[in-house]
Parts: C-alpha cells; sequence; structure tokens
C-alpha cells in the first residue's frame, strides 16, 4: 500500500496502518527506564551512605577505646557524606549523633560503643526515592571495639 505521494507504508493486523508505533513505545517505555535507573541510583547512594557509617563508628569505637575523641573520628570519617549548612540556617539540627561510651554490663570493662545515627531527610540532594521512605530515612550504625585490641 501506498501514501499520496507514492511512499510505501507498512500494514500492521487489521490493515491499519503503523507509522509512529516506534515512537509510541519508546515513549510508553522511557519513563519505566528512567524510574528504574534513579532507583538503582538512589538506592545505591543509599548503601554507601549505610557502609561510611558503620566504617565511621568502628573507627570511632577503636579511637575512644585508645583513649581519644570519638565524635572527631566519626566526624573525619564520615564527613564526605555531611553536606554543608546553608548560612541563614542556625538552627538547623546536626544530621548526624554520635554517642560513645564503655558497654554497661559487659563482662569486659575495656570494650567500647559508638552509635552513629544519620539523618538523611538533611540532605539537599536530587534523591527521589529514599528520602520518601521512612525506613530508609535514617540510618543507624554501631561500632565496636576493646582497649588491647584497636591499639596496636
Amino acid at each position: 500500500m501506498r501514501n499520496d505521494t507514492g511512499q510505501a507504508i507498512g500494514i500492521g493486523r487489521g490493515g491499519l496502518p503503523q507509522r509512529g508505533s516506534a515512537l509510541l513505545e519508546f515513549a510508553a517505555v522511557l519513563p519505566l527506564f528512567l524510574a528504574l535507573f534513579l532507583a538503582t541510583v538512589d538506592f545505591s547512594q543509599f548503601y554507601l551512605e549505610r557502609m561510611a557509617a558503620y566504617s565511621a563508628a568502628y573507627n570511632g569505637a577503636k579511637v575512644l577505646a585508645c583513649g581519644g575523641n570519638a565524635d572527631a573520628a566519626v566526624r573525619e570519617t564520615f564527613g564526605p557524606f555531611l553536606h554543608e549548612k546553608e548560612e541563614d540556617d542556625d538552627e538547623a539540627e546536626d544530621p548526624l549523633q554520635v554517642e560513645a561510651g564503655q558497654i554497661p554490663g559487659s563482662s569486659n570493662p575495656e570494650r567500647y560503643s559508638v552509635t552513629v545515627t544519620y539523618n538523611r531527610a538533611y540532605r539537599n540532594d536530587w534523591s527521589f526515592l529514599t528520602n520518601h521512605i521512612d525506613f530508609l530515612g535514617t540510618i543507624t550504625a554501631t561500632g565496636v571495639a576493646a582497649k588491647g585490641s584497636a591499639c596496636n
């Protein structure tokens, strides 16, 4: 079959022309692929921040067991994931909370624990998924170290 200008036209089922069907399929599938790609990037960033929190908690526990400042060690390790505060935002809550001390009730009094809590809701990025899912909004990690093994 040919159109008015003499070009051949593809005929689909039922004798209907199929011009533009590839564009329509592309337009229908593109949002799904884009959402899947962005979700993959978002969850990858969440996982990276989670691993950094665990690393920061463990490093803080090692420093605390050796008599150092756990808060400073945690902030140094986790620093690349913290965003700068806005100049006019003096009352903003610190997204990184650090709790450090000896483990209560432990048989070894020289065991130390550091718990890092990072609230991801304070991030100023394009995260479209993990900032809106409650159980992904806060990362909590705990690191434990004993005085003898950590200071060697």
